[in-house]
C-alpha cells in the first residue's frame, strides 16, 4: 500500500490509526477534529538506553483518507517516525522501548488520547523449530488515562496491527477495528 500511496510506510500507518478513530467518534455530537497520539521513539543513535517520543495530531474530522494520508505525511516528515529499522533490533526490543517510553511520557501529558507504536519485522523469514512465523501483533501497555493503544508490525509485504484497550473500552476497540479495516479500503480505492 505504502507503494501504492507514494507515502511513507510511518504515514499510511497512522491514517488507517487515523481512519479507526474516525470509526470510534463516528456516533460522537462533540467530536473533536483532532485527536493526540504519542509515538514512542528508540534512538537512531542505535543507543538502548536514549528512548525519545513525539506527539502529534491525528486528523480525525478531515474525510477524505489521501488528504489525511497527506497531512500525516507531512507532520512526521519531520521526525521521520518509525525511526526504528529491524537491523540490530529485535521487533518486541523496538516495542518493549516504545512502550517504556510511552508509560513515563504518557503520564506526564494529560492531553494524549492514545499512543501508537510501529516496528519493521526482518525482511528475512522468521522460524523456530523449523516452524514459520506466519503473523504476529503488537500488545502495548497502557499509561493512565489512555483507553485505547495501537501497535504495528512492519514486514516486507504485510502489516499486522494490534489493538489493545482498557478494561471497559471493548466497544471503542471494535469500532477501531472495523475503522482501520475500512482505511485500508478507502487507501486502496484511492478515495
Amino acid at each position: 500500500m505504502c507503494e501504492a500511496t507514494g507515502a511513507p510506510t510511518g504515514a499510511v500507518v497512522l491514517a488507517l490509526v487515523t481512519a479507526g478513530f474516525r470509526a470510534v467518534l463516528a456516533d460522537s455530537p462533540s467530536a473533536p477534529d483532532r485527536i493526540e497520539t504519542l509515538l514512542p521513539l528508540a534512538s537512531t543513535t542505535g543507543s538502548m538506553a536514549a528512548p525519545g517520543a513525539t506527539r502529534i495530531s491525528l486528523p480525525v474530522g478531515e474525510p477524505d483518507p489521501l488528504v489525511r494520508l497527506e497531512l500525516l505525511a507531512s507532520t512526521i516528515g519531520a521526525t521521520g517516525w518509525p525511526h526504528v529499522h529491524p537491523t540490530g533490533f529485535t521487533t518486541p526490543t523496538v516495542v518493549a522501548l516504545g512502550a517504556r517510553t510511552l508509560t513515563r511520557r504518557g503520564l506526564q501529558e494529560p492531553d494524549t488520547h492514545t499512543v501508537t507504536v510501529c516496528a519493521g519485522l526482518p525482511l528475512t523469514p522468521l522460524s523456530l523449530l523449523d516452524r514459520a512465523l506466519e503473523r504476529t501483533y503488537p500488545v502495548l501497555p497502557l499509561p493512565s488515562r489512555v483507553r485505547v493503544a495501537t501497535g504495528a508490525y512492519i514486514g516486507a509485504d504485510h502489516a499486522w496491527f494490534g489493538v489493545t484497550g482498557a478494561f471497559g473500552a471493548e466497544a471503542e476497540v471494535d469500532r477501531l477495528c472495523a475503522g482501520l479495516r475500512r482505511g485500508i479500503d478507502e487507501l486502496a480505492e484511492g478515495r
